[in-house]
């Protein structure tokens, strides 16, 4: 009895916790990688993967990265909290240089900004 309570209140906390991040951000990671994907006519043939998807709280939108197999080609999704698509741009890295960490590099504002 002990561990059935245990476990349903451990699922209250999963829950509250998951809610919070929802709020603030309208739609989940993964429903905005889904809207990516379906709205990437190259994908799955050309950009075949998600390279990055992260919440841009300053922008208020989700940014999501589609790249092919050598990450260094793709295209870039901002995906608003209401689900809606308000910018895309393609991109091509093979001269831009990362900060060691994974950071923007040396242009300004981030890998989703252009």
């Amino acid at each position: 009895m002990r561990s059935k309570l245990l476990l349903l209140l451990s699922c209250f906390i999963l829950v509250a916790c998951a809610d919070e991040d929802i709020k603030e951000t309208g739609i989940s990671r993964e429903r905005a990688i889904s809207i990516a994907k379906t709205n990437c006519k190259e994908y799955p043939d050309r950009f075949s993967f998600v390279d990055k998807a992260e919440w841009i709280p300053e922008k208020h939108f989700w940014a999501v990265r589609l790249a092919d197999r050598s990450g260094f080609n793709g295209r870039v999704y901002k995906i608003n909290h209401n689900g809606e698509i308000v910018g895309t741009h393609d991109f091509n890295d093979d001269r831009r240089t990362y900060n060691d960490d994974g950071g923007p590099g040396p242009y300004r504002g981030g890998w989703w900004y252009y």
